[in-house]
């Protein structure tokens, strides 16, 4: 029987997500805005067409605020663990794909801990930085030695203990 679990995290919006969202659609705003006065002042028979680039210019910058929207999916699949990053609920980034017997350790974040080591990659796939949050060290054939920080709720941490090396899940329970 397959097991599979998947979960999906939204990423909280900080102070300054929220100011770049703003500053865009400002910016966005004031850039159309002197798209279309220009072209009114300097070619009035092509009104229009500045209307036109004005209205394209504030849709751009309503797109490119979109890229704030964050999301993560976990997936455990018998075993296996992938984390994916969706922006605006559109595109879809795959961020690392492993098995949890690769894991070299598996605990509660714990930045202290962490910071004398080095790693060639770090993903931190999580929606609050002051939640429930888990690391994992591995090392994965393409991109080295990693820590993967997630936010996993209680069915994907079950099957991701479970799943663990017998030393790594002694070493969580442990700790």
């Amino acid at each position: 029987m397959d097991i599979f679990f998947e979960q999906i995290i939204k990423k909280k919006k900080t102070a300054l997500d929220l100011a770049a969202v703003f500053a865009t659609y400002l910016g966005g705003l004031a850039v159309g805005a002197v798209i279309m006065f220009s072209v009114i002042k300097y070619m009035p028979n092509f009104f229009l067409l500045g209307i036109m680039l004005a209205v394209l210019v504030f849709y751009g910058a309503i797109k490119l605020a979109a890229f704030f929207n964050v999301e993560y999916e976990y997936s455990v699949t018998n075993g296996s663990f992938d984390i994916h990053k969706i922006i605006n609920k559109s595109s879809r980034k795959h961020l690392i794909s492993t098995t949890v017997d690769s894991f070299e350790s598996f605990s509660k974040y714990d930045e202290k801990k962490l910071s004398g080591k080095t790693f060639d990659q770090k993903i931190f796939a999580v929606g609050d930085e002051n939640g429930d949050l888990f690391c994992a060290t591995l090392r994965h054939p393409k991109m080295g030695r990693v820590l993967v920080v997630f936010e996993p709720d209680q069915r994907i941490l079950e099957n991701v203990i479970n799943a663990l090396p017998y030393q790594v899940k002694l070493d969580y329970k442990r700790g």
